[in-house]
């Protein structure tokens, strides 16, 4: 991946960030994203100037990619070297989490637990993926986590939830 645009865009990502944007506190909000593409970071990053987009790269050429992209557009409020493996720091609170979910269900459990941990209370919870990668069993588990889910969407093959951090 040479370049960040809204075409690179999967099903999950459009979801996510449709979601995102429909949310009514999204301006000066603390965002945490896990799992996601580095197009969806950009695309939350210009779409909020205001909102701190923290995102936690699963690969280094989309590391990469994004870090030109936000130094190119001198995007001040991404964040993009935020670790994987350990996200949250501390205390250290968020006021939405977006969980693009992996296939493997134990590592998107992780992200689930880590994702209540980093969520203020009344925080939001946004997860999606495909149907054929594990989305309804991650979002079982959400559900185990945060309660049911306050809204859902589904499209081409892939679903998103909202969760609240009760």
């Amino acid at each position: 991946m040479n370049s960040i645009s809204e075409s690179d865009l999967s099903p999950a990502s459009e979801l996510l960030l449709t979601a995102a944007l429909a949310g009514d506190e999204i301006q000066g909000t603390r965002w945490l994203l896990l799992g996601c593409e580095p197009s969806l970071a950009h695309e939350l990053a210009v779409a909020m100037p205001t909102a701190g987009v923290c995102w936690a790269p699963t690969d280094v050429r989309d590391h990469v990619a994004l870090r030109r992209a936000v130094e190119r557009q001198n995007l001040t409020n991404m964040q993009a070297d935020i670790d994987p493996v350990q996200p949250v720091e501390g205390n250290e609170t968020f006021d939405a989490v977006v969980l693009q979910t992996p296939p493997e269900r134990a590592l998107a459990r992780r992200w689930l637990v880590t994702a209540r941990h980093a969520l203020r209370e009344g925080g939001t919870l946004l997860a999606a993926g495909a149907n054929g990668e594990g989305i309804r069993s991650a979002l079982a588990d959400a559900e185990a986590l945060f309660g049911s889910a306050g809204w859902s969407d589904y499209r081409r093959r892939h679903r998103v939830a909202r969760y609240a951090r009760p």
